[in-house]
């Protein structure tokens, strides 16, 4: 283990809890606010089930589906280009990005700008 606040898992760091546990991270993206494109970094820890990353708009409804199912332990990226799940540009706004790793739910917000 590094300090207490950071350990390397599979070359990435991640963040953990004083007593070594793996605990869920959703970074603010960047850029934010962005005009065509958003990077979004999140750490995965150990756990059981499923992790689900999604974006939402301002009335809670979901847009888009960034990603879903089993995912590794360890820090991902995944870039959104501001559009729904059928391909369509979303309008200027604030959405809000959502993490769900089993029991953790964590939430950052993104500012799209035209």
């Amino acid at each position: 283990m590094g300090n207490g606040s950071e350990d390397v898992v599979e070359g990435s760091p991640v963040a953990v809890t004083t007593d070594g546990k793996l605990v869920a991270v959703l970074r603010a993206p960047s850029p934010n606010p962005f005009t065509t494109e958003t990077s979004i970094e999140f750490d995965v820890p150990n756990h059981v089930g499923p992790v689900a990353l999604a974006v939402y708009n301002a009335r809670g409804q979901r847009v888009r589906e960034l990603a879903s199912g089993s995912i590794d332990r360890g820090r991902h990226t995944v870039r959104w280009d501001g559009t729904t799940m059928g391909g369509e540009r979303v309008p200027a706004g604030v959405y809000f990005l959502r993490l769900e790793t089993g029991t953790e739910v964590r939430t950052q917000k993104a500012l799209l700008v035209r």
